[in-house]
């Protein structure tokens, strides 16, 4: 949508116009092009405005109330993955998580650039493991990353389970099921077995 689309909504007589766009750096410009003689508009997603009526989310305090929780869990390693950072929102958030850890004393040094998708909160998850293991906690701009990260904590879960993530050798757990499983066979074949 640009000033041509607004100024055709008016020509034809509109009600009003509702802007509920992502507030991208483009989308924020937008609302300075919207003509004086425009209908009524309503910005979703935007900042206290006098020349039209705002709908927000104040997303770095919802952030930092989101962090303060994981601090108060007792958690330091606290981990961030962001949406696309030309989004005001994806901004917002950072900032809530940056100033958050910085009250508390801690680094804001483990942060992801997601997209908002399950494949880029995956992604980002594999990246900030593989950066840092200690991580005790993440805070995920939307669900839909925020899924991608459990998904993929969950099966770097599964693989240290069975496999020590150092050596890439069986760990206890599953030398103990190789071990059993050797053991029958060699019980069954009538040979020896020695460890």
């Amino acid at each position: 949508m640009n000033r041509r689309h607004v100024i055709e909504g008016a020509a034809h007589q509109v009600e009003g116009i509702i802007f509920a766009t992502p507030a991208t750096d483009w989308t924020l410009r937008l609302a300075d092009e919207v003509p004086a003689h425009c209908p009524p508009a309503i910005f979703v997603k935007r900042q206290p405005s006098s020349r039209f009526t705002t709908i927000g989310i104040d997303n770095e305090a919802a952030a930092q109330v989101a962090v303060q929780h994981l601090l108060a869990l007792d958690r330091s390693r606290i981990a961030h993955i962001t949406g696309p950072l030309q989004w005001q929102e994806a901004r917002q958030r950072r900032i809530g998580w940056e100033s958050s850890l910085a009250e508390a004393g801690l680094e804001a040094d483990l942060h992801e650039e997601g997209d908002w998708s399950v494949a880029s909160g995956r992604h980002a998850m594999r990246a900030l493991l593989e950066r840092d293991a200690s991580i005790d906690a993440v805070f995920v701009a939307n669900d839909q990353m925020a899924l991608g990260a459990l998904r993929e904590a969950n099966d770097q879960l599964q693989r240290i389970a069975y496999e020590d993530p150092l050596t890439k050798l069986p760990n206890r757990s599953n030398f103990e099921d190789r071990l059993q499983a050797e053991v029958a066979r060699c019980d069954r074949d009538g040979r020896s077995l020695a460890v």
